[in-house]
């Protein structure tokens, strides 16, 4: 393949696109796991970060039009150490470099493939920003509509932020939200035709961040739960971390497995 021809960059995405569908349809659940995370990334390196991010050179006027997507509350009666906190998201910036921010009140935006394509797997996907704003776009939805294109189920996480008028922490709010969100998705498995064990996440930096965290500091859930989501596991079945840092000690047997990728210059 020649990366500086276009054209071979595109049918190598292609056919990534095409293993990725007969990955995701394996009856190996973490093989199946492993080689989507692996083409997901490899497609996203090798098109030169992206078809997401080579549109950025010449990015359509106005963003996609999510207006009729579903979006769903972490917590549908308000994130627990947000009590109080009212004011709404803020939106800063152009397409596709826009941030988002003051979110109080994490939420998925679920994009989610046509019924013909949809291989029965899920992806969070967890922009990221520095834990100071959400880039929603390029690490985001741009990414989301790839995997939805391709028969997979897509959920933007919105997590929360430090400052933000609140004291929020990565390692406790954005870690919570993080929790909830495989959580949510293996509840609400059979209203979205996913398979329960076969869901996964992908974050780039500080989301990435998010991502390790989740997978190395999940959590069993707990029966005596009041709340039927909390009663199961926060563990993603696959992770993909994308020009982010984690602590290895915090890696176990337990861990879910992993495709990495770092630019030299990160």
């Amino acid at each position: 393949m020649d990366r500086s021809d276009p054209r071979s960059r595109r049918n190598f995405l292609w056919q990534s696109a095409t293993m990725l569908g007969t990955a995701l349809a394996s009856t190996s659940a973490t093989t199946a796991a492993v080689m989507a995370i692996h083409l997901i990334v490899v497609g996203l390196l090798v098109s030169g970060a992206g078809e997401f991010r080579a549109r950025a050179a010449d990015p359509p006027k106005e963003p996609p039009d999510f207006s009729q997507q579903q979006v769903v509350p972490l917590w549908p009666n308000g994130a627990p150490g947000s009590e109080g906190q009212t004011s709404p998201e803020k939106v800063q910036g152009k397409y596709p470099f826009r941030a988002v921010t003051n979110v109080h009140n994490p939420s998925l935006t679920v994009i989610l493939p046509s019924k013909e394509k949809a291989a029965g797997a899920a992806v969070i996907v967890c922009p990221g920003g520095g834990f100071r704003g959400l880039m929603i776009d390029h690490d985001g939805y741009d990414v989301a509509r790839w995997l939805s294109s391709h028969g997979v189920a897509a959920f933007v996480l919105k997590y929360r932020l430090m400052g933000q008028g609140a004291n929020y922490k990565p390692d406790v709010h954005a870690l919570a939200d993080a929790r909830r969100a495989v959580r949510l998705i293996r509840g609400r498995a059979k209203e979205w035709s996913i398979d329960p064990e076969r869901v996964g996440m992908i974050g780039f930096s500080a989301g990435g961040y998010i991502t390790f965290m989740a997978s190395t500091q999940s959590e069993a859930g707990r029966q005596d739960a009041n709340d039927p989501i909390e009663r199961l596991s926060s563990r993603p079945d696959f992770q993909g971390l994308i020009y982010t840092a984690g602590d290895t000690s915090k890696i176990s047997k337990e861990t879910p497995p992993a495709f990495l990728a770092v630019a030299v210059d990160d």
